[in-house]
């Protein structure tokens, strides 16, 4: 709809003009809506001609701008009033689809559908602006929408600008073979990972659409994540729809918006991104051979985590006997890792959790288990339960806890994917757990000769070769250390000899290991001795001196 004098339009005679010049006749109001259809050229050069005969100087300029966008000049925006007939001709002058290019947060260029281009009349709080109504479909994020886009752009945003100039500003650019190039070369990554990509497991490195959680950051990097959209959960496609660039009776066709909701496995959250910041996740099943275990426990490990689906069934409809390994023993010693590289080399997503996150009552555990066996079902993943000491434990007098093992099992019945379980217990885990398990997994420190292969595929991965004499001195002197132990040590030793610009030695493993709270053999064995010692001479309360007392004491 463009806007006029009212007595300009009643004064005209082109035969365009015929039905509004004839409710010009009657028409109160200073101003009147001219609808797009009569702007014909006849339509304009008939309103330049009655602006000048009846000193409209102002208005005259605005159709002379309107003309000029329409033989493909670029016209400066006079006003207000003007703008959105010179933005509507100079994008119809390039039309290639009918679309706006839209700068979004994710960073990425979206294509919209021009729906209309019209005048806001303004109210007591502003003055009229130009409104542009836009659509894309967005079938594939967390809640897909059909309400428009709007921008607005007001006087001073736009007057005296080039249409392109005003645009531009506002992150909104004219399609151009270029921007339709890249939009389709993103379409097609889009396509295949909605397609084939369900549960799929990617790399996202950029900034989110938006975050379930408000208060987290929407810029990520590296971030493991998993596909949530299924194929058959997308929301209908509209296709086409009438549009204020096309002739009336002609379609313009709605693009798509590349974005697709997805579970951050770290954050444990969803967000919206774009599927030109997806990048495919290489599995390594490679890992395999550096996780040092004993060779019957790393048959049972390829077992159970092979072929997954066979043998699980129970006699009870919907139940499952399930693959869950209980993975137990100290701290550091392998039992997270374990997870972490057989999810690695089946090729599945991993899905941690930590037991802290299910809540302290029987019902938030039972609640939340059952979404994550839900969630985990769906992307067909490996579930990790870390640190799950709580929902092990034996049962005795506390019915809370009772209560939270009871709900555990419960849950636990009906889910048939592979689970891992972690606990730093070693006994006291409940029979009914024991019994649920495929499998219990006890994991103790290292001994010399898997010691001596940790320090050195450690060392490896660190770019740094051990001399075999250093090597063999770390073994004989560190006993008892854990794979975590290596690792942490290892690295801070590194970091001692950089910071001396010396070479490695084994005095820099000593320096490190002490921040760990760990002694050498030598040293546990003079400790041991000193306080042997401290013993034999420490007097008793009357002074006496206790190795003596005892020496004398009677059989």
């Amino acid at each position: 709809m463009f806007i006029a004098p009212t007595a300009v339009v009643a004064a005209t005679e082109s035969q365009a003009l015929a039905t509004t010049r004839a409710r010009a006749q009657s028409w109160r109001s200073k101003e009147i809506g001219i609808p797009d259809r009569e702007l014909t050229d006849q339509a304009l050069s008939d309103l330049s001609a009655t602006a000048v005969n009846l000193g409209e100087p102002s208005f005259e300029r605005t159709i002379t701008a309107i003309q000029a966008s329409r033989t493909g000049e670029t016209p400066i925006v006079p006003d207000i009033v003007s703008a959105s007939e010179i933005i509507l001709e100079f994008l119809r002058a390039s039309r290639i689809d009918g679309w706006l290019y839209v700068r979004e947060s994710d960073g990425y260029v979206h294509p919209y559908l021009v729906m209309s281009i019209e005048l806001e009349n303004g109210d007591k709080t502003r003055g009229p602006r130009v409104k542009i109504t836009l659509e894309a479909d967005n079938p594939t994020v967390k809640r897909p929408s059909r309400v428009p886009k709007v921008l607005y752009f007001e006087d001073t945003e736009i007057v005296g600008k080039t249409p392109e100039e005003a645009l531009t500003s506002a992150g909104v650019f004219r399609e151009n073979q270029a921007l339709k190039d890249e939009y389709v070369a993103r379409r097609s990554v889009f396509k295949e990972i909605i397609d084939h990509g369900f549960g799929s497991q990617y790399i996202f490195t950029g900034r989110a659409i938006r975050t379930d959680d408000h208060r987290a950051s929407n810029r990520r990097s590296g971030r493991k994540i998993v596909n949530d959209v299924a194929p058959d959960e997308i929301a209908g496609l509209r296709g086409a729809s009438a549009s204020a660039l096309f002739n009336e009776g002609e379609y313009g066709n709605i693009p798509l918006l590349t974005a697709v909701r997805v579970f951050d496995l770290a954050a444990q959250d969803y967000l919206d991104v774009n599927t030109g910041d997806l990048e495919e996740y290489a599995y390594d099943p490679g890992l395999q051979d550096k996780l040092v275990l004993p060779d019957e426990q790393r048959e049972l490990l390829t077992i159970l985590t092979s072929d997954i689906g066979v043998f699980t069934g129970d006699i009870i409809d919907g139940k499952s006997a399930g693959n869950v390994i209980l993975a137990k023993g100290r701290p550091g010693v392998g039992k997270t890792l374990t997870a972490e590289v057989y999810a690695e080399v089946i090729g599945k997503p991993l899905y941690s959790i930590h037991s802290g996150s299910l809540g302290i009552t029987p019902e938030a555990v039972r609640k939340n288990l059952e979404i994550i066996f839900d969630r985990a079902k769906r992307w067909n993943a490996v579930l990790l339960l870390d640190e799950a000491d709580v929902f092990v434990l034996e049962r005795g007098l506390d019915l809370t806890q009772n209560a939270i093992v009871a709900e555990f099992l419960r849950t636990l019945e009906y889910f048939d994917g592979l689970l891992f379980l972690t606990t730093n217990r070693t006994d006291g885990v409940d029979e009914a757990i024991l019994a649920r398990c495929a499998a219990v997994i006890e994991y103790h420190a290292p001994g010399p000769e898997d010691a001596r292969q940790i320090w050195q595929i450690m060392a490896r991965g660190n770019d740094v070769e051990l001399d075999p004499e250093l090597l063999g001195r770390l073994v004989r002197e560190f006993t008892d250390i854990t794979a975590r132990d290596i690792k942490m040590v290892l690295r801070l030793a590194l970091r001692i000899a950089a910071h001396r610009g010396a070479t490695l030695s084994f005095d820099d493993f000593v320096h490190a290991a002490h921040f760990r709270g760990i002694h050498t053999a030598d040293e546990a064995g003079s400790a041991a001795e000193s306080d042997s010692s401290d013993d034999a001479r420490t007097p008793d309360r009357t002074g006496t001196d206790q190795s003596a007392s005892r020496q004398v004491q009677p059989a």
